[in-house]
């Protein structure tokens, strides 16, 4: 791509040791250039006045040096509209993804800028590869002409771009291409190797110290834009090495130093505070306090740069991290078996206490954060698929209210919330050695008892035999009208009172046995209901292998207890005899 004007006269232009003596300073970049352009198109821009008088010659001379000249009719580019206009005539001339030379010698004193313009839209749009751009300043030296390389002024354009991208929005992946080492070391004419040995000893080449920032660059730029603060934590470290590196190097040019000087900044605010050995990687992160607050300070960079998603997803992470360092985790807290999903479990049920008012001070702050938290981040985990609308405008403000939520919370975590105590949930029906096997194995510090019309008379009795009538007072009589049919009644037992009991005990135990299967089916939905809570609860089983009559004849018999925890949910057949 080059232009040809009105005025031109015979020069004798050098490169690389070889010269040609023209009139037009694009036939001896064709001809000087290594590798020579022999095969390419030569897009010639030319007003119509240029097109009439010079333009053949040159188009004349293109082909002698083995090139297709193609004319681009311009206007004069004198107001705004022509301009726009050149531009459309130079991106429809060049097809998607061709290299391009281009020559800005000769033509208007503005087209140089027209040129640049253009090349960025067709960079952007049809995936053009810039192999140079080229200036012969006949008028500022004496025969022969050098040539001067501009390529690298659209390279700082590029890199522009890059910077300004990186900044705006923390993605380095176009900084990592940017950096590419070819497009900053080049060789010279008389000294095709110059520029590529190192200055001393103890610094790597140009192009080494390029390679070394894009290979860690790289890993860092994937793991932010993916939204992993660790892996870019642990891979920030050996960059921050390379980059002073870089900026100690003499040879490395200036604009390119400065263009990594907010990267080095940025790579200081995602490592890690305690960086691992890297033998060990990311199981040898330490949980700890500061960590906590940098993972906080990471969840406001993505925020910054308009990423509510990250921001949200690390927020998240954080708060189950900030519950298992309460908790005492410490070596295993990564590990999502056990240790993470405990911790998630703990902050759902804070979520559930909260929305059923059974917390206060930290725990209620903490359960509404996490549930208010945890719903604006399932918007993006799951790309909007719900019946309501994801309101992505608000998000970046509400992500700035989570964070100052997070943060307030972390100055004083609130320890996780435990009860005293054992409650002990099981049925009575017709027969009552089940219920009484339960109370004497279990020594439980309240009692509720899943009953119907008939059996509840007897609760009293019961615990008369058990040895337990001080729990006449901590007692709760959960009845169904319907003991054989009544499987929906269940949702009007859970009242405030037994919510309270359930959030207040350490411990809830649930027999299944000696009721009817609804008894059975509602006593396993009770324990769900602590467990939402984060109540520990244990699933038993009282058996007595005496015969039917032997159980009519005296039913207060300890009989044995059997632990179901892990075990199947329990079949039609759970409840066993009739009430």
């Amino acid at each position: 791509m080059c232009s040809v004007g009105l005025r031109t006269r015979e020069m004798c232009y050098e490169f690389g040791g070889k010269r040609c003596v023209t009139r037009f300073a694009p036939v001896a970049t064709a001809v000087l250039r290594e590798p020579d352009l022999c095969g390419s198109r030569a897009l010639v821009v030319a007003t119509r006045e240029a097109y009439e008088g010079p333009y053949r010659e040159l188009a004349e001379e293109l082909r002698r040096a083995g090139l297709e000249p193609q004319a681009l009719l311009v206007p004069d580019g004198r107001t705004r509209e022509e301009i726009f206009d050149m531009l459309r005539i130079l991106s429809d001339a060049v097809e998607d993804g061709e290299e391009v030379v281009v020559d800005v010698t000769h033509g208007l004193r503005h087209l140089p800028f027209v040129y640049l313009v253009a090349l960025v839209y067709m960079t952007a749009l049809k995936g053009i590869d810039i192999a140079g751009i080229y200036y012969w300043p006949a008028e500022l030296v004496s025969p022969p002409v050098p040539l001067i390389d501009l390529t690298s002024l659209f390279n700082l354009l590029r890199l522009y771009q890059a910077v300004e991208t990186s900044r705006r929005t923390g993605d380095f992946r176009l900084l990592e291409e940017a950096l590419a080492e070819d497009r900053w070391v080049r060789p010279v004419a008389g000294d095709r190797h110059g520029e590529r040995r190192g200055p001393g000893p103890d610094l790597p080449p140009v192009g080494g110290a390029l390679k070394g920032v894009r290979q860690k660059l790289g890993p860092l730029a994937r793991s932010l834009a993916s939204g992993l603060p660790l892996e870019a934590g642990i891979v920030a470290e050996p960059l921050l090495k390379k980059l002073e590196t870089l900026e100690e190097h003499p040879d490395v040019p200036a604009v390119v130093r400065m263009a990594v000087q907010p990267l080095r900044s940025a790579v200081e605010r995602v490592a890690l505070p305690e960086p691992p050995p890297r033998r060990w990687g990311k199981k040898a992160v330490r949980l700890s306090r500061e960590l906590l607050e940098h993972l906080l300070g990471l969840a406001e960079w993505y925020i910054e740069r308009g990423n509510a998603p990250a921001g949200l997803l690390v927020m998240r992470e954080t708060l189950v991290s900030a519950v298992v360092l309460a908790c005492g985790g410490g070596k295993d807290w990564l590990a999502v078996g056990r240790t993470r999903r405990e911790a998630e479990a703990a902050l759902n049920a804070a979520a559930q206490r909260h929305k059923l008012h059974l917390a206060d001070g930290g725990q209620d702050r903490l359960g509404r954060l996490w549930d208010q938290l945890s719903r604006c981040r399932n918007e993006y985990a799951h790309a909007g698929f719900r019946t309501e609308n994801v309101d992505a405008g608000s998000a970046i403000d509400r992500a700035r209210t989570f964070l100052k939520d997070c943060r307030d919370l972390l100055k004083d975590f609130p320890a996780p919330a435990r009860g005293t105590g054992r409650l002990l949930v099981a049925p009575l029906g017709r027969k009552p050695g089940a219920l009484y096997t339960a109370l004497r194995a279990m020594e439980p510090h309240r009692l509720a008892v899943v009953v119907s019309r008939e059996t509840e008379g007897r609760v009293p009795e019961v615990l008369e035999r058990a040895g337990m009538t001080h729990l006449r007072d901590r007692l709760k009589l959960l009845r169904l009208d319907d003991p054989h049919r009544g499987f929906r009644e269940v949702q009007g037992l859970l009242d405030d009172e037994l919510h309270r009991w359930f959030v207040s005990s350490e411990e809830v135990v649930v027999s299944l046995t000696g009721g009817t299967t609804v008894m059975a089916y509602v006593v396993e939905r009770l324990a769900a209901c602590a467990r939402r809570l984060g109540v520990s609860t244990t699933k038993v089983a009282a058996v007595d292998t005496r015969s039917a009559e032997e159980q009519e004849a005296d039913p207060y018999v300890m009989g044995e207890i059997i632990l179901l925890d892990g075990a199947a949910p329990a079949g039609p057949d759970a409840g066993g005899g009739g009430s």
